[in-house]
């Protein structure tokens, strides 16, 4: 399996000025973000954040209002668009 039909699928999204892709990861013991944009010059990095799990991972998950607070928590205070 090759990844540039994934790359090609991916840039055909990435409009200049437009919010990109917003990556998520809900490690062990933090929560990975990045946000993808595209410029003239090519694909960059518009947002990224790896903060510390306010609970144990799996009370995180069994807790979705705790969960959902931490999103946008991190959403609003890392620079993520839309």
């Amino acid at each position: 399996m090759s990844v540039l039909p994934s790359w090609r699928s991916l840039r055909t999204r990435l409009v200049p000025g437009a919010p990109g892709v917003i990556g998520l990861d809900l490690a062990s013991e933090r929560l990975n973000m990045i946000q993808f944009g595209h410029e003239p010059t090519g694909p960059m990095i518009r947002a990224a954040a790896s903060l510390p799990l306010p609970l144990p991972r799996e009370q995180l998950l069994a807790d979705p209002a705790a969960l959902k607070s931490m999103l946008r928590q991190a959403h609003r205070d890392h620079g993520f668009r839309g």
